[in-house]
């Protein structure tokens, strides 16, 4: 499940329309996101970040314990998802579930062409993969889940095999960090909160508003 961004259209005076489908031009609307809008309290309202515990727990035997740690500590200051804050803060516990590779052998080939033909160069083909889960813990000792994987391929010329570079593993820890922090941020966002409000270029009364809606399939 993710979380949508969805776009709602209305006139002023009507912030949701249900049971209709309506395809929205963006390009014929301009932002007026600091004009009042019609409910003062969801649009005066600031999002708090959630504050999270700069002691991440990692728990992993491969000995990327600081690499995922940075991972994750990078990818949130980019992001601004968490507040990093000792005090009323989540904790959270990473674990390395699974940090794997394999090869796969392909031979040279003989390609025939209308001149002639050529033969391929022989090459090995690399898969590395990760697995990650994470456990975020609030103060009244509520736990949320969260568990994510990346997979991905590289190729190198030749005949004889080639150990998996240890920054191999490490770009696929970095991504598989990086979908485990979308999906905190997806899980711990506010619902229903207005992003943003839009004027039409044409009419001054047609307005459309961006909410955060929630979770969906």
């Amino acid at each position: 499940m993710k979380r949508l961004d969805s776009l709602i259209a209305g006139t002023l005076g009507v912030l949701l329309l249900a049971g209709c489908s309506t395809k929205i031009d963006l390009y014929q609307y301009k932002d007026v996101s600091s004009v009042t809008i019609v409910d003062e309290e969801k649009a005066n309202y600031k999002v708090q970040k959630p504050r999270l515990s700069a002691n991440l727990l990692v728990e992993e035997g491969y000995e990327y314990a600081d690499t995922i740690r940075d991972a994750f500590l990078a990818r949130n200051d980019r992001s601004s998802i968490f507040l990093i804050n000792e005090e009323n803060a989540y904790t959270l516990r990473l674990t390395l579930q699974n940090l794997e590779s394999s090869r796969q052998y392909y031979p040279s080939e003989y390609v025939k062409t209308k001149k002639g033909g050529y033969y391929t160069d022989p090459y090995w083909s690399y898969t590395v993969s990760s697995v990650m889960s994470a456990e975020l813990t609030s103060l009244a000792g509520e736990k949320r889940f969260f568990e994510s994987s990346d997979r991905f391929r590289y190729a190198e010329n030749g005949r004889y095999p080639r150990a998996v570079p240890r920054e191999k593993h490490i770009q696929s820890i970095q991504n598989t960090v990086g979908k485990l922090l979308r999906q905190m941020a997806n899980d711990l966002a506010p619902e229903g909160l207005i992003i943003s409000k839009k004027v039409s270029v044409k009419d001054p009364d047609d307005f459309i508003f961006m909410a955060n809606m929630g979770l969906g399939n």
